[in-house]
């Protein structure tokens, strides 16, 4: 959320450090780290850029592997222990899957510890994806070649990570009901949830163009990695059922195979990942995003989407802050019958998605990275004032 916390926390004079991995006290002239700056004093900063690069690197040579969260968490965990005696702060905020080491060092020092839960809990996910390996068996998808038992495998060992999570954290923020109420179901007690959306800002010049919107043939757009989280295989069932009447395009890696592609979504424009900067300026000029995903926090996605005027569909399961009918749709996850409909519908009437499209936008304009901000600190004012 670009250091939204830290940005917060700083403008309000709370911030004792931000402990991290990258971080570039100006933008850099690489493209893909630009957004590793958020305008926080050196002073303010401990960073780990050469641990934060081979991390990065070490994700993309080894998929579904744990390892590496737990070397760059190990890491940032040292310095964040030192930098909560050498600022004499009390508090440290910090995220899902990467507190665990840090809450093992500080126990019993009398510090608060504030979690962000930022996705769903790892075994909602879990059920999920076995949910989907029964459709896919019954699709005659090669489940051998899905990579869901790998990736549930992964899954199963942050289960027992974010588990210790819950009971060491004081507080849990959490950016979803969704999130909020799945948390409740694995036992955490609910006295420690918060519930805090996310949001983004986005600049002024980018906003739907009239003649695109009303458009004959709506160019309907996916962001994300195209996985089975996310909801690959119905997105591409749609783009099969809504046939010729608009372009279906998809923005993000690929983690399906080839050749599964090849099977479930014959009729999607594959565009891969893309700067920043284009994937917005593509956004802008598109009509409809459709995510149908089985588990999210709340998808940033949806948020840049919604605030370039798109009409929504997505999922329950994508924690968003859409009201359903009036700023976007929402079906629960896998239901391919009401995602057809629902996105039939936006099609078909020019009216009804020009309506939903206007108040996304309105929506969105509540939801902006400085609003978040603005949630947080509200929230934390509401448990005590202390330096992070």
């Amino acid at each position: 959320m670009d250091y939204g916390v830290a940005r917060a926390l700083y403008g309000e004079n709370l911030l004792g450090a931000l402990v991290t991995d990258l971080y570039f006290d100006r933008p850099p002239p690489v493209r893909a780290l630009k957004h590793y700056s958020a305008g926080i004093p050196p002073n303010l900063v401990s960073r780990h850029i050469l641990a934060g690069l081979r991390y990065r690197a070490s994700l993309r040579r080894s998929k579904q592997c744990v390892w590496p969260h737990l070397a760059i968490s190990e890491r940032i965990a040292g310095t964040t222990v030192q930098q909560l005696e050498a600022t004499e702060s009390d508090t440290v905020y910090g995220f899902d899957n990467a507190m665990l080491p840090i809450m093992d060092r500080v126990a019993g020092k009398g510090v608060r510890l504030i979690l962000e839960q930022c996705i769903a809990p790892r075994n909602q996910y879990i059920e999920a994806m076995q949910r989907l390996e029964e459709k896919l068996v019954s699709s005659e998808v090669r489940i051998d070649l899905s990579g869901l038992r790998r990736s549930m495998s992964y899954a199963r060992i942050a289960a027992g990570i974010e588990g210790q999570e819950w009971i060491l954290a004081d507080k849990i923020f959490c950016p979803s009901q969704f999130v909020a109420a799945s948390l409740a179901e694995m036992g955490v007690p609910k006295a420690k949830i918060r519930v805090i959306p996310y949001g983004v800002t986005v600049s002024n010049d980018r906003v739907p163009h009239q003649r695109e919107i009303l458009r004959n043939k709506p160019r309907i757009i996916f962001g994300g990695s195209f996985s089975w989280r996310k909801g690959a295989y119905e997105f591409g069932l749609l783009s099969k059922k809504i046939g010729k009447c608009a372009t279906f395009e998809a923005y993000g890696g690929v983690a399906v195979e080839q050749n599964i592609i090849n099977e479930i979504a014959p009729n999607v424009i594959f565009k891969g990942r893309q700067p920043k900067q284009i994937f917005l300026e593509n956004l802008a000029q598109s009509d409809i995003l459709v995510l149908p995903s089985y588990s999210e926090g709340s998808a940033t996605v949806v948020y840049e989407a919604m605030a370039h005027g798109l009409a929504c569909v997505v999922t329950n399961e994508c924690g968003s802050v859409i009201t359903d009918g009036i700023d976007g749709l929402i079906v629960s996850a896998s239901d391919d019958e009401g995602l057809y409909r629902s996105v039939r519908r936006l099609v078909d009437d020019k009216d009804f998605r020009m309506e939903i499209c206007r108040n996304a936008q309105s929506t969105a304009r509540q939801h902006t990275r400085e609003a978040y901000g603005q949630r947080v600190l509200e929230q934390m004012m509401s448990i005590d004032r202390r330096k992070l």
